[in-house]
């Protein structure tokens, strides 16, 4: 919660520079920004008791977006946007003296829709929430064998936002969200040595991003 409203407090900062208006319609940019995941595993092997690792680790996120935005009453503000995202974390979920497993979130897709309102004429705080599907992997290293296990996860994601505009057509935004998974597809993962990975308490993940849009 203290990051969002530091990230909230110093986007409303900013906005204060800005002279235009937010400009209706479609829209599409970039973002850039940081991730932070956390997740538990049960690994089970045969004729040995469960262990629980507990693991996090942060990453930096990438990716594009596109959507619609529109004004009401002059003081209110509604937004659709979908997301295209790539994550670089990389979370160890399982390390012993022959095998390390690795969590990685990689690409998602993601829809949000945003209700916000004007504070001022350039200037718009949001909140929203969205839904997110990542295809990941477990990746199992055990001496020199590389084995990849297929992960579908899907998230719901709700967010806190502020938008500003920057000159002529072009806006920033400053996002700052929770991830939290609803389904991790497969739970089970058989890795080498007859192993499974388990997720015991699935992925979760704090993103805070900035972005720069075009409204056409």
């Amino acid at each position: 919660m203290k990051k969002y409203i530091a990230l909230t407090v110093a986007a409303v900062a900013f906005a204060s520079v800005s002279q235009a208006q937010l400009k209706d319609g479609v829209y599409a940019g970039i973002d850039l920004g940081y991730s932070y995941h956390t997740a538990q595993t049960q690994t089970v092997a045969p004729g040995t008791p469960a262990v629980d690792p507990k693991a996090n680790a942060s990453g930096f996120v990438t990716g594009v977006h596109f959507g619609y935005m529109a004004k009401v009453m002059e003081d209110w503000m509604w937004d659709v946007a979908m997301n295209v995202a790539y994550d670089t974390a990389s979370v160890k979920v399982f390390s012993d003296a022959n095998a390390v497993a690795l969590y990685n979130p990689r690409g998602s897709l993601g829809i949000t829709g945003r209700f916000g309102r004007m504070i001022n004429a350039c200037t718009a705080v949001f909140a929203g929430v969205g839904f997110d599907y990542s295809s990941a992997t477990v990746r199992h290293l055990a001496g020199l064998k590389r084995i990849n296990y297929a992960v579908n996860v899907l998230s719901i994601v709700p967010e806190v936002g502020v938008r500003g505009d920057l000159a002529n057509n072009w806006t920033w935004t400053v996002t700052a969200g929770y991830k939290i998974t609803l389904t991790a597809d497969p739970k089970t993962l058989e890795g080498d040595r007859n192993v499974g990975y388990q997720f015991k308490k699935n992925p979760a993940t704090f993103i805070a991003k900035v972005g720069v849009s075009y409204h056409f």
